[in-house]
């Protein structure tokens, strides 16, 4: 979401793959992640999207970790 501007279905999608999360009895467990990340104000979905609520924490990240990081959508 720092990188991309949002995280997207494609890119949970990708996420979930790589840590053996594929199967759709994982759906509840992401959905609640994704839950507790809009409650506590670090995400907010964006029609099918989630996107930073805070401009200083996604420039945090993507200063920390953007240089390095691979988008889902380049794996």
């Amino acid at each position: 979401a720092a990188v991309n501007g949002y995280l997207d279905r494609a890119a949970i999608d990708v996420f979930r793959r790589e840590h053996g999360l594929d199967d759709r009895a994982h759906d509840d467990l992401v959905l609640k992640v994704l839950d507790v990340l809009d409650h506590d104000g670090y995400l907010r979905r964006d029609g099918e999207r989630y996107v930073f609520v805070s401009t200083l924490l996604r420039d945090w990240w993507r200063g920390r970790n953007g240089t390095f990081f691979t988008t889902a959508s380049e794996r």
